[in-house]
């Protein structure tokens, strides 16, 4: 009966193992993918993964394909050239690549926060790095993905069932200012864009299988998951490394608990990781054709959430802690790799290996992922349409008398006439890809003839993408922006080619078209169909293929034939300031390129003309177009308001494209422009207006063009002179030789070479004459290569001559007597540079690649790159309490920028503040200067309080009195004096988050017997102060040192991070009525908060203070209302020490719209606790306050706050600016 059963057995199995076989025959893999992430680490000069695929992958296969999940290089990124660890970056990238070198497969590089160093400064060109090393290869099956830094997403079709979409989800998580922003030539531009695009690319292939590779996981259960066990609170070292066996209870508990409460970014608990996890979850959610493979958490994990899998392949060169947990499948600490198996039949697995296995059939993990279901299209359903139809640009622009005199009538008749436009019949035309402006909605679409076309939508749609960080979330500004749309000509598109065509300046044939409803426009049709919109030439001008900013500055990086037409490039920008077009910034530009005989010369062809004529007539906007605030926006008139201003967008090409142009150029170039502007063109182009239209403003535009006339010469030479202020030369990756010549009468002459491989001098490449009471300052910019630096003349001059070397081993001869300071010379010490000559300079040399660092666009967000203007602002500043009563002030900020100041040069704020109750007044000044002394910060800070200068002195100790039947209640126990403070610091910041700071300081202060007569101050008896020396004069010198720990995310309402602010001061008396002193002062502010919206916010405060010595009254530590003790007077409580804890709960209650009192409000509740110490004194008294109230955030940049607290003594309201702390 045995053996009947087991024949039975092995007749089965056998039976099922021919038909496995049969099936795996009949359903072959048509496309296996390999996940390797966390690849960047050799050990011992090995790599094991990679190793594995070598042994056991035929590479010659193409359905094989290898994706690298990012952090590709340890410990961040691929440095700069001549950089430390810049060999060791090449060779894991090698060694990574040598996977499929000389195979058929393809492999795939997507950045993970590593390859963005970190998401420290300069990860943006740790980025690009890597991106060019691995495409300078030049092996046409390795990629990286996405490029320049940018987000993605990019679909890479794999035959036919595959598609992998490649992003960079460290982008999303990394600072604003330090990645590309709305001005670069990314295609997505802002989160908004990226989750519109993934949608596109989703309902583009509904049939195929989609990998949406990115190096961030939305699930893990790991260390980026919050995973910590036992082991990490009892020795926390052991994550450092393995065998840091070294007990340390509680403290060891501190990380752990604070990364789970503040959120490190990346971590899934983080609101910014858990936003973009939430917001592309929702595109991919339900479709159960798309798999999300990551890598970060150096596990190997699948999980499953509705019908999507989630992959977890990070574990290609190191592996830690995980755990099963919630939608967890598996989840695995060995090093390995994932795989994604398709099948003809549409089935696929997802498998897990490790390095024990033998081949790719020992799997230790295999999961079935639902097969394809055949997509059936139901929108090709021809309709028909009219052949014309009336449509309007935007009819919410109507408005009231009051809106109109504070915004202005604009051009809001315009926007809401009904105009007749043809019907856009899509026969022949095929929709391709968005576009991704934050305010047009554009499409690009291909045409019977081949050729691109743009359709760009008339109206304009503002949301929060569209404004500064700084801004979003603001309904007034919101508003504002999107009422200002009103301001823009909503047809000037169309009279720009007459005006363009008579200067010779490329460009689009715009033409109003009506988009229908189509079912044609397919999975663009719901934001696209019923669009009124202009439709032009994706490519304007011969059609021929263009390029755009990023493209052109590689072609002028690598190849010094490679040049721009400046004379082209001045005329379009003479067409813009003339038509006063501020919106011209790096993308709104593509490149013409005509062969040279070596090399290109490239021409500019402006592109989307929405901002020509643009008005600004209103109240409240002709504030915001003033010098300090917007001054982009002073809007179109016959004398341009601040021409300096209205070049802002376009500050870095003019000063990029425009550079060998002299004073003469410009002239010539401005009065033949101008000799063009007849009056019958300029009455021609405006009448290319619709001509329902024509009767509002047209003859009003014509008057102004016409009165333009009269001064744009003038104006054309004033920003000539503005732009040459400083002007930066650049060479190239080959070899230039730049000579310069400092020639009498006090100019200076740079002409630049061609060098040859042996250092022959070649073509002349550029030339011009500076006169140094125009230019203060000279930046010449070697780049790549060996290259030349000559420095001679029998002039001196005023004009600072820096010279950037660049990468390479540069030779440098200075023979100019001028002074040091006058030739400056940056260059990495680590390089073969050689210096001669007797002529004195200044170096600058250093180990740190940021020293070659070019200033030339400013593709990256709010960062420093590119020029910045110069900002003098206005300030105000008010505030209420018992005490003071209505305190109000006024004062300015100053803000210079200079070569390699980050964030500016200098930042200089002065305020003079009154007290209407006690008539005090306080003057503040304080200066940052950055980088003023090598690396360290200069800071002043200047204090004068007078006259009347008043605070409250109720005695020393923790108990004293406060009788509030006084004869004249509070202002008994006001002291009045005068001070005087002032201190000088040089400051070291040590990355973005610790600040150390220390330098001597002053103090003085005087008290006047008369002003306090009748005083508590004056009763010695008392209070116990010294009568004698009461109101002696007192003078300290001293010293003051101070440590800065902030990595708070928000200076003006911080929703998660920590302030950490420890002072100490020594100070000397300089006479004998002063004493000598010291203050210690510390306090640690928590904030957190659980979404990006920082809908709810915790904030706690501890603080500890003490004075040592023979100190005077207010020399004590204090207690009181409007620093940490709410609910009390100013100044209320005086000792040796003092101890405080404050905690708030601050809440958004909503956001709302309003002219009148705009933005988001909420309320917040506190209890504050403490008591001073002083010697002798016996108390166990702690004085608590506690309340509540309502704060406001009209613009995001500030904060109002009113609240009613209550002490023991009684309760109080208090209103100011900004938060407790």
């Amino acid at each position: 009966m045995m053996r009947t059963v087991l024949r039975i057995i092995s007749l089965v199995c056998f039976a099922g193992a021919i038909s496995f076989v049969g099936y795996s025959q009949t359903d072959p893999v048509v496309q296996r993918m390999f996940l390797v992430g966390d690849a960047g680490e050799l050990k011992d000069g090995l790599h094991p993964v990679c190793d594995w695929l070598k042994q056991h992958v035929d590479w010659n296969d193409t359905s094989n394909v290898l994706v690298y999940l990012g952090d590709n290089i340890y410990p961040a990124g691929m440095p700069s050239d001549g950089a430390a660890g810049l060999d060791a970056a090449r060779k894991i990238l090698d060694y990574q690549v040598s996977v499929v070198a000389g195979k058929n497969a393809k492999a795939f590089f997507v950045p993970g926060n590593h390859d963005w160093k970190q998401g420290r400064p300069g990860g943006w060109q740790q980025v690009r790095n890597e991106e060019a090393y691995i495409t300078g290869l030049g092996m046409a099956n390795v990629d990286f993905f996405p490029k320049g830094g940018c987000p993605g997403p990019v679909a890479i079709p794999l035959g036919n069932k595959m598609v992998l979409v490649c992003m960079d989800s460290q982008w999303w998580l990394e600072d604003k200012g330090e990645r590309p922003g709305l001005e670069s030539g990314c295609d997505c531009k802002n989160e908004k864009s990226i989750v519109n695009a993934l949608r596109d690319i989703v309902s583009l292939y509904p049939d195929r299988l989609i990998v949406l590779a990115m190096h961030h996981p939305f699930y893990t259960h790991g260390m980026h998951g919050g995973y910590y066990t036992l082991k990490q609170h009892i020795f926390p070292l052991t994550d450092l490394h393995s065998g840091l066996y070294i007990p340390l209870p509680v403290i060891g508990s501190i990380y752990p608990i604070s990364r789970g409460a503040l959120g490190n970014v990346q971590d899934t608990r983080n609101p910014r990781y858990k936003e973009m996890r939430e917001q592309l979850e929702e595109v991919i959610r339900g479709h159960s054709n798309i798999i999300h493979v990551a890598g970060h958490e150096h596990t190997l994990q699948l999980l499953q959430q509705d019908s999507v899998y989630y992959v977890v392949s990070g574990a290609g060169s190191k592996n830690t802690r995980v755990k099963m947990g919630a939608h967890s499948l598996m989840a695995r600490e060995n090093t390995g790799f994932a795989t994604i198996e398709l099948h003809a039949s549409g089935r696929s697995e997802i498998r897990f290996f490790t390095m024990e296995a033998q081949g790719l059939d020992q799997p230790f993990y295999t999961a079935a992922v639902t097969p394809l279901i055949p997509h059936v299209d139901t929108t090709a359903i021809v309709r028909n349409f009219p052949d014309s139809v009336m449509a309007v640009g935007d009819r919410e622009f109507l408005a009231g008398g009051f809106k109109r005199w504070l915004l202005g009538t604009n051009y809001r008749k315009e926007w809401a006439t009904p105009v007749k436009v043809k019907v856009f019949d899509m026969t022949g035309w095929t929709p391709l890809q968005r576009g991704g402006g934050s305010q047009t909605r554009s499409l690009r679409i291909s045409g019977p003839n081949g050729r691109q076309y743009v359709l760009r939508g008339v109206k304009k749609y503002v949301d929060d993408q569209a404004l500064p960080d700084v801004l979003q979330g603001d309904a007034l500004v919101r508003d504002l922006v999107s009422d200002g749309v009103s301001a823009s000509y909503p047809f000037a598109a169309l009279s720009v080619p007459p005006l363009a065509q008579a200067l010779g300046v490329p460009h689009a044939t715009p033409q109003l078209v009506y988009v229908p409803d189509d079912p044609r426009l397919g999975r663009f049709r719901a934001d696209y169909g019923n669009l009124f919109a202009f439709l032009e030439e994706h490519e304007p001008g011969n059609g021929k293929k263009t390029y755009n900013m990023w493209d052109l500055e590689y072609l002028l990086k690598s190849d010094n034939d490679n040049n721009v037409d400046q004379r082209a490039a001045l005329r379009a920008r003479m067409l813009d300031l003339f038509m006063m077009d501020f919106d011209r910034h790096e993308d709104q530009w593509r490149w013409m390129a005509v062969d040279n005989g070596k090399g290109k010369t490239l021409s500019p062809v402006p592109r989307d003309r929405d901002q020509p004529f643009f008005i600004n007539n209103g109240f409240l906007t002709y504030i915001v177009g003033s010098a300090w605030a917007v001054p982009a926006l002073q809007g179109f008139r016959a004398k341009a308001r601040n021409i300096d201003g209205l070049g802002y967008s376009a500050r870095n090409f003019d000063r990029n494209y425009l550079n060998e142009l002299t004073e003469k150029d410009w002239r010539d170039g401005a009065e033949a422009v101008m000799a063009l502007m007849t009056d019958s063109l300029i009455e021609s182009a405006l009448k290319q207006q619709p001509s329902a239209v024509q009767g509002y403003s047209m003859d009003w535009i014509i008057a102004q063009l016409k009165g333009r006339r009269k001064y744009f010469v003038g104006e054309m030479m004033h920003y000539y002179a503005f732009i040459s202020k400083t002007v930066s030369i650049y060479g190239s990756d080959k070899r230039e030789l730049f000579d310069v010549e400092r020639r009498p009468g006090d100019s200076i002459t740079v002409t630049v070479y061609k060098l040859s491989k042996d250092g022959q001098t070649g073509k002349k490449l550029y030339s011009r004459t500076f006169i140094s009471a125009v230019t203060g300052e000279i930046r010449l910019y070697g780049q790549g290569g060996d290259d030349q630096f000559h420095i001679h003349g029998e002039g001196g001059g005023r004009t600072i001559v820096r010279i950037v070397g660049g990468p390479g081993s540069d030779d440098y001869r200075n023979e100019v007597k001028a002074p040091a300071g006058k030739t400056r010379i940056y260059d990495l010490s680590t390089e073969k540079n050689s210096f001669e000559g007797n002529g004195p300079e200044r170096k600058f040399l250093s180990r740190d690649p940021s020293v070659n660092q070019i200033i030339r666009m400013g593709y990256v967000g709010n960062s420093t790159l590119g020029y910045h203007y110069n900002i003098l602002a206005p300030s105000l500043t008010f505030a209420y309490n018992p005490d003071d009563g209505l305190f109000i002030g006024a004062g300015f900020r100053y803000t210079t920028h200079g070569f390699h100041k980050d964030p500016y040069k200098t930042l200089q704020i002065l305020s003079a503040e009154h007290s209407l109750s006690t008539k005090a007044y306080a003057f503040r000044y304080s200066l940052e200067a950055t980088k003023a002394i090598g690396s360290l910060d200069l800071l002043v800070h200047g204090k004068v309080l007078a006259p009347n200068n008043t605070i409250n002195f109720f005695g020393l100790g923790n108990e004293t009195a406060y009788d509030k039947h006084a004869p004249e209640g509070i202002r008994y126990y006001r002291a009045r004096f005068v001070q005087y403070d002032a201190d000088l610091q040089l400051r070291k910041k040590l990355g973005r988050v610790l600040q150390l700071a220390a330098g001597p300081a002053f103090e003085h202060v005087n008290l006047d017997s008369a002003d306090n007569k009748d005083r508590f101050i004056n009763h010695t008896e008392l209070n116990g102060l010294n009568k004698a020396m009461l109101y002696r004069s007192k003078s300290y010198a001293g010293g003051k040192a101070t440590v800065i720990i902030d990595n708070r995310d928000d200076k003006i309402n911080p929703g998660r991070g920590i302030y950490w602010e420890s002072n100490f001061a020594a100070y000397g008396g300089l006479s004998h009525a002063s004493n000598n002193f010291s203050q210690l002062q510390s306090d640690l502010a928590l904030f957190i908060s659980f979404n990006t919206r920082k809908n709810v916010v915790i904030a706690t405060r501890a603080g500890y203070g003490k004075t040592f010595g023979n100190y005077e009254f207010y020399q004590a530590q204090f207690l009181g209302a409007t620093e940490n003790l709410r609910g009390y007077r100013k100044f209320r409580f005086a000792g040796d020490e003092a101890v405080y804890h404050n905690i708030d709960l601050r809440i958004k209650l909503a956001e709302f719209r309003s002219y009148l009192f705009p933005g988001a409000f909420g309320i917040h509740l506190f209890n504050d606790v403490g008591r001073v110490w002083l010697a002798g004194e016996k108390s166990n008294s702690w004085h608590d306050g506690y309340g509540g109230g309502i704060w406001v955030s009209p613009l995001r940049q500030f904060i109002l706050t009113a609240n009613y607290a209550q002490g023991t003594e009684g309760g109080m309201a208090l209103i100011k600016l900004g938060w407790q702390y």
